[in-house]
């Protein structure tokens, strides 16, 4: 098409023009190829840095959101007492309420429900990811 199109617009063909357009394009070509890869790459990359910088400006944890006590001082390992716990703190009604529970060292426990009962914000505020409204959570490590 190109050579075509220099002959349609009275350009002269020659030996050492025809062969340096075909180098042109011998190294052009790579890079064409790679183009689309370079373009998912530059999304991809964006995705990441947005997702990087609001992990980055989220509020950070609770310092007083759990005890933990030494090792050795108590046979219990989990205590959760009179605790309320909320994701949304503007929120009147707290995503955990009325939270007690006990684990003694040793003890296996399953933590069971259907989705959307709270399974995961129960194991976040064992491990004070999630804000504590009220109450003691406990850990002995």
């Amino acid at each position: 098409v190109t050579f075509a199109t220099c002959i349609l617009l009275g350009g002269k063909l020659t030996a050492g023009g025809v062969l340096s357009a075909l180098a042109t394009f011998r190294i052009l070509q790579e890079p064409l190829r790679n183009f689309p890869d370079l373009v998912s790459t530059m999304a991809q990359t964006k995705v990441s840095i947005d997702r990087l910088s609001c992990f980055l400006l989220e509020e950070e944890l609770q310092e007083d959101a759990t005890i933990v006590l030494p090792q050795g001082i108590s046979n219990i390992a989990i205590e959760i007492k009179d605790s309320e716990f909320s994701w949304d703190l503007s929120s009147a009604r707290p995503t955990l309420s009325e939270i007690n529970m006990k684990v003694e060292k040793g003890m296996r426990v399953a933590v069971c429900g259907t989705v959307g009962s709270g399974k995961s914000s129960f194991l976040s505020c064992i491990l004070g990811e999630i804000p504590k409204l009220s109450g003691e959570v406990c850990l002995c490590t």
